[in-house]
């Protein structure tokens, strides 16, 4: 047998070189993108509102005090823009709202937030942000009067700032200070010109931080949301009613469920007096229309000075009633207020009385015929107004915008509101039901 003998010679691989090279700038190129995601989070496509999740690779939610990183983030109306945050606020103030347009009382809110950027002469910026399609919150702002003067800009089809600033319930509104930190994470209501001048001192407020909870299952009873409460339900079907305090992270609401047979009422984070008008369907509607001792009235209506979260962290109940078999609504009521009567040392009393009533009418001048039907809305405003005012029989009264809350509790400032809107009244006395609320606690 020939034997052949090879000799091997120890060269470079070109092969393997070229292979570790490749290797190490993709792990360069790799880490330059994972910087760029952490450093810079950008990438949104057809320049609707921000990226999607595939676009970036993680975004730690920010509380306050934390300072925001820079991001790029496009505006789709009312014109597309690019916006810098927070380096291209230059010094400015920038609150993101967020709202959606199933919610009437976050989109009533947008021509307000107009007014305050106004009046602030660019050192303001508010930003609405939603979660839905351009297109839909264009048809949604065409389709509504009230908000034909908006310019605020927008931004949708949000999933970014919704990771930087987790929210279950709307309106959340996140306030960006000058120098880019978080300095409050609010309520809608603490949106008012005094605030917006206390943040664009560039000190952080100190405010109640807004805190949701995941949204609650209203397939589960109140009662696995509690666990401070004594009451545990044995097994089976069985009546009850349960008590508790405010819920801090959820937001207020009714709802009913099936219950064997019967229904399980909950009343979440519920102010007092719903609780008396859910059961006497006769009592009225109109702060106006209630006699209050000033000692109890803190109690049943939320003083100026306070915020609605903070002054329903106070007052507010959440209550839950479950009944096995069917029960009508008589009954219903019966129950609530034998709750009523143990749990709290109020009593009410129907009477009625004559009141100064401003009936509005046109001054003759220019009467407006488009806008805002104010007939559609008269009932509404007087809800919380703190004087009753009507609308002059057999007339429309069209107007530019609505009075707000500061309008209606002032009546130079409602006159003042009516001028505008080229609108006047003549007052008449209008007698009216009312509500008197005793204390059953005699003072010292």
């Amino acid at each position: 047998m020939q034997t052949r003998n090879y000799s091997i010679m120890a060269m470079p691989c070109p092969i393997f070189r070229e292979s570790r090279l490749l290797k190490i700038l993709f792990l360069v190129a790799f880490l330059q993108a994972l910087l760029l995601c952490f450093l810079r989070v950008s990438g949104q496509s057809k320049g609707e509102g921000t990226p999607n999740p595939a676009d970036y690779a993680y975004v730690k939610p920010l509380s306050v005090g934390d300072t925001m990183l820079p991001i790029e983030l496009h505006t789709t109306w009312p014109t597309p823009r690019k916006l810098l945050l927070p380096e291209g606020a230059a010094g400015k103030l920038t609150i993101f709202y967020f709202w959606h347009t199933t919610c009437h009382g976050c989109w009533a809110k947008l021509p307000k937030l107009q007014a305050l950027v106004d009046s602030f002469d660019g050192a303001v910026e508010i930003i609405p942000v939603s979660n839905e399609p351009g297109q839909k919150i264009k048809n949604f702002i065409d389709r509504k009067p009230e908000l034909k003067t908006l310019l605020l800009p927008h931004i949708t089809a949000d999933t970014l700032l919704s990771a930087m600033f987790p929210y279950t319930y709307v309106s959340h509104v996140v306030w960006i200070l000058a120098d880019g930190r978080v300095g409050a994470i609010t309520a809608p209501d603490y949106l008012i010109a005094s605030n917006i001048e206390t943040a664009l001192s560039g000190k952080i407020p100190g405010w109640r931080i807004k805190r949701d909870k995941a949204r609650l299952n209203r397939n589960e009873p109140l009662l696995a949301w509690n666990n401070a409460t004594d009451y545990k339900p044995g097994p089976g079907y069985q009546q009850y009613f349960v008590w508790t305090a405010y819920m801090d992270g959820l937001v207020p609401g009714y709802s009913e469920k099936p219950y064997g047979k019967g229904i399980r009422r909950t009343f979440i984070n519920t102010r007092l007096l719903t609780f008396y008008r859910f059961a006497n369907h006769n009592l009225p509607h109109c702060d106006y229309q209630y006699i209050v001792p000033d000692a109890i009235r803190d109690k049943f209506f939320k003083p100026d000075t306070e915020y609605q979260n903070e002054w329903l962290a106070k007052t507010g109940w959440s209550f839950e009633m479950a009944d096995p078999e069917p029960t009508d609504i008589a009954r219903v009521m019966e129950q609530i207020n034998a709750q009523l009567q143990c749990k709290f040392p109020y009593s009410l009393q129907m009477d009625s009385l004559p009141m100064n009533t401003l009936f509005i009418k046109d001054n003759g001048k220019y009467p407006k015929t488009e806008g805002i039907l104010l007939n559609h809305h008269i009932a509404q405003l007087n809800h919380h107004s703190g004087f009753p005012f009507d609308i002059a029989a057999d007339i429309k009264i069209w107007v530019d915008e609505l009075p707000d809350g500061a309008a209606l509790k002032d009546i130079t400032l409602f006159e003042k509101w009516l001028g505008k809107q080229g609108l006047t009244y003549e007052q008449n006395p209008k007698t009216y039901p009312v509500c008197i609320i005793h204390s059953k606690i005699k003072p010292l």
